[in-house]
């Protein structure tokens, strides 16, 4: 999208233009147009892909907060490519796959710290984000494995999807804000939170999963 091209013969209304995307073997994603390159970025510092749900856009997510927005009748072959490229060439293990921007989710611009040390000093991003995570991850199973009607609508059946709509916000919050890598949460395999939101995210599932119609 480049608006200093509306109305030009490679673009049209709408600030898009038409622009050929290659890889190379050096992990880089090159812009192309009629005249050669007009960009060329690092998938190295490729921090998110967003596939947008119901079109045929994918969103580039980099370090820093740079967006490309692009669009193709080959959109998931496109995504492909680059998720590959990005892991095998450029050695990115902590892109994120995700169907929302992470603007609005992300919390390392919230005036929290990335990390935290001693004793009265303020909680991490990544602690923060896994005690959120718990506890409403815990509350909402636990919730769904003891009632059959809604949490809200009085006599009504309940439905997994309302009742999870919390924990399905704080989990986009959680992987906007954390590596894939983990990087600064509990190293311990058998740390209280960590097991804790990965049952109860597993029984959320399944709930899901034998209840299509909520």
């Amino acid at each position: 999208h480049d608006s200093a091209v509306v109305g030009s013969q490679q673009g049209w209304l709408g600030g898009s233009v038409n622009r050929k995307l290659a890889l190379t073997s050096t992990g880089y994603l090159l812009e192309l147009d009629g005249g050669g390159i007009v960009s060329q970025r690092r998938l190295k510092d490729l921090h998110a892909l967003v596939r947008h749900p119901n079109s045929d856009k994918i969103m580039l997510e980099f370090a820093g907060g740079a967006k490309r927005v692009y669009e193709s009748s080959h959109r998931d072959a496109l995504l492909v490519s680059i998720m590959d490229a990005t892991q095998s060439l450029a050695q990115n293990k902590t892109m994120n796959l995700t169907d929302i921007t992470s603007t609005g989710y992300t919390l390392s611009d919230a005036g929290l710290p990335e990390e935290s040390s001693g004793i009265f000093q303020p909680i991490s991003i990544p602690l923060y984000c896994l005690k959120r995570l718990y506890q409403l991850s815990t509350s909402a199973y636990a919730f769904l494995s003891h009632n059959s009607e809604s949490s809200t609508r009085s006599g009504q059946p309940l439905i997994v999807v309302e009742e999870c709509s919390g924990v399905i916000e704080c989990s986009r919050e959680f992987n906007a804000s954390i590596p894939p890598s983990g990087d600064g949460l509990p190293e311990k395999p058998n740390d209280k939170q960590v097991l804790g939101c990965i049952g109860a995210l597993w029984g959320i599932l399944s709930k899901l999963l034998s209840n299509k119609g909520g």
